[in-house]
């Protein structure tokens, strides 16, 4: 059931690549914001047109660079334990 503000958005295939194409746009969440779509909805209609771009000869649509993931290292997880002001195992087994 969907919420009475809830509104959902069109756009016609013509905006849909012409927004995807602008390189004023640097990622795929530019283009969703822009065009007042959720990014996966974005993304999933740029591979289906991209896909039928090139079975008819065509070029595909651009491709944003992928998003870094953070390395989760030893140190990022000793700072979000001392940002959420958890203590290490050794330092509560120093306090017994």
């Amino acid at each position: 059931m969907t919420d009475a503000n809830d509104k959902r958005s069109w756009c016609s295939d013509e905006d849909f690549v012409a927004a995807w194409q602008n390189e004023e746009f640097e990622s795929a969440e530019a283009v969703a914001t822009h065009l007042g779509l959720k990014v996966g909805s974005v993304q999933t209609r740029a591979r289906n047109i991209s896909k039928h771009f090139v079975e008819a000869g065509y070029q595909p649509l651009r491709e944003f660079p992928k998003r870094t993931v953070t390395k989760k290292d030893q140190a990022y997880w000793a700072k979000l334990a001392e940002a959420t002001g958890l203590s290490s195992d050794e330092e509560s087994s120093d306090e017994s």
